[in-house]
């Protein structure tokens, strides 16, 4: 399933200066530019997939996007760091959307029931073997799948 996420952003630009910094509040560490605002728009999208991408992947739930007049960039500098923004900026702000690609990233596990002889259950079961991750590892191996994936649970 491929999902549309939209995030509301902050592009930023010194009144003096050429180009736009854009930033997303609602994701840490999440800052990019352009020397134009279409450029700018691009990275922001490229930003934003990669990002969301990256959480996902470490397990990490998606932050729930704020809505557009609930971010400011005077609140954002309060909080980054720490200090009062700078007089002669400009800011829209915007939502900037991409699609997310979900179901290779997170996946459903099901009961699969398996016949063998009885003494190797017993001596497994004797050892606290773990049934699921054995046969995952060994049907994986089969495939020839390397890396296992990360599910989120």
């Amino acid at each position: 399933m491929i999902k549309d996420v939209i995030y509301p952003a902050l592009f930023v630009r010194h009144k003096d200066e050429a180009g736009y910094a854009v930033i997303f509040p609602d994701i840490p560490n999440s800052v990019t530019q352009g020397d134009k605002l279409e450029d700018a728009f691009n990275m922001a999208v490229d930003l934003l997939s990669g990002m969301l991408y990256d959480d996902f992947i470490e397990g990490k739930d998606l932050p729930t996007p704020s809505k557009l007049n609930e971010i400011s960039y005077e609140d954002y500098c309060r909080e980054e760091f720490e200090e009062e923004p700078e007089f002669g900026i400009e800011v829209i702000k915007s939502y900037v959307m991409t699609k997310f690609r979900v179901p290779e990233l997170k996946e459903k596990t099901v009961t699969v029931n398996c016949t063998m002889p009885a003494s190797l259950k017993r001596d497994a079961t004797d050892k606290n073997l773990n049934f699921s991750k054995i046969l995952q590892e060994g049907i994986k191996e089969a495939l020839g799948i390397s890396e296992p994936k990360k599910f989120i649970k």
